[in-house]
C-alpha cells in the first residue's frame, strides 16, 4: 500500500522536485550546496515528490526544514519509498 504525506518546502525547489531540473540552482554561488540539502531531504525522509501546490506563502521557516532560509513556501506531497 503507498503511503504519501505532506511537507512544508521552499516554493523555489519545485522544478527539482517535481521534475528534476537543477538548472535554476547555477543561478547561485551556493546553488550545489542547496541540490546537496534537497537530496539529503529526500534521503532521510525516503521519499520522493509526487506534487505541489499551486499557492504558496512566506515564511521565516518551517517545521519540515527548519534550516532554510525565510521565503515562499509550498506544500509538497511525497510518496514513501520503503
Amino acid at each position: 500500500m503507498n503511503k504519501f504525506f505532506t511537507a512544508t518546502l521552499p516554493t523555489h525547489w519545485a522544478s527539482y522536485l517535481i521534475d528534476n531540473d537543477a538548472s535554476s540552482f547555477s543561478l547561485y554561488e551556493d546553488g550545489d550546496d542547496e541540490i546537496a540539502r534537497i537530496d539529503a531531504w529526500c534521503e532521510d525522509h525516503s521519499a520522493w515528490c509526487v506534487d505541489v501546490s499551486e499557492e504558496s506563502e512566506f515564511r521565516h521557516s518551517s517545521w519540515d526544514c527548519p534550516d532554510e532560509y525565510a521565503g515562499d513556501y509550498s506544500e509538497y506531497t511525497f510518496q514513501e519509498i520503503k
